[in-house]
């Protein structure tokens, strides 16, 4: 393997570390063979398969997939472990302690931090597509029905600024807009004023024909083109892995 998967499986194992420990959960140990089974099954999906969790396996698993830069906390960064770890420990946030078993609850926050689990595996791979794939599996396998209250234990301390690169950005809610729309707005146009270019403004016909675009990359579980497009630019981006 080359230098960037061992520095980002090592990485790994850090975040996780540092997120376990905030959740009294002991640390995790490397095992060769989780690494083995996360690799083969990271190379498989890059192949094209559908992004599904590997079935009729004993271990847990998380997974994560991109293509090119992740819009994460307001600002486009290159995807790399810290930042994997972090996007599933950003689930916490939507966890209900009062009802442990709820089976909304999010499942890679709470693998990660699963207080039984002892060891753990990371494998990366990226398509032919540039879509790069994580694959993190764990031994013994956590979200257990009836287990989580003894297995997902709330935070004992306040999460350190240095284990996310949380980046303040301010912005204010654009009248018709939703906070998430304008917050994207205001950033494309904080950085087009750093390199000269004028401010957008918002198109509604642009906003509904991006959301007609984004169902049919869904529909056709692939990032290639699925149809030509006249008259205007596209950006693309695909993050699985977190809630957006």
């Amino acid at each position: 393997m080359n230098s960037i998967y061992e520095k980002n499986k090592n990485d790994a194992l850090i975040y996780h570390n540092k997120y376990r420990q905030m959740h009294s959960s002991p640390p995790l140990s490397l095992s060769e063979k989780l690494c083995n089974d996360a690799q083969e099954y990271a190379d498989y999906l890059a192949k094209g398969s559908e992004l599904t969790h590997a079935k009729n396996i004993q271990d847990g698993q998380n997974l994560f997939c991109c293509q090119g830069k992740i819009f994460y906390l307001y600002i486009c960064l290159t995807p790399n472990a810290e930042i994997v770890v972090g996007c599933w420990y950003e689930e916490s946030n939507n966890y209900d302690y009062s009802n442990p078993d709820d089976p909304d609850n999010p499942s890679h926050f709470t693998q990660l931090v699963w207080k039984n689990t002892k060891l753990f595996g990371y494998g990366q791979a990226q398509s032919e597509s540039n879509i790069i794939y994580v694959v993190c599996r764990y031994s013994p396998a956590g979200n257990v029905m009836g287990a989580f209250d003894e297995n997902v234990l709330p935070p004992q301390e306040v999460r350190p600024s240095e284990y996310l690169p949380i980046i303040e950005v301010t912005y204010h809610i654009i009248q018709g807009l939703t906070s998430d729309e304008s917050a994207i707005l205001e950033l494309h146009n904080t950085l087009r004023k750093d390199h000269g270019s004028p401010p957008l403004t918002w198109s509604k016909y642009l906003k509904e024909t991006a959301d007609k675009r984004a169902q049919e990359y869904i529909d056709s579980l692939s990032l290639e083109e699925v149809t030509k497009i006249q008259n205007y630019g596209e950006n693309l981006a695909i993050v699985v892995g977190l809630n957006v």
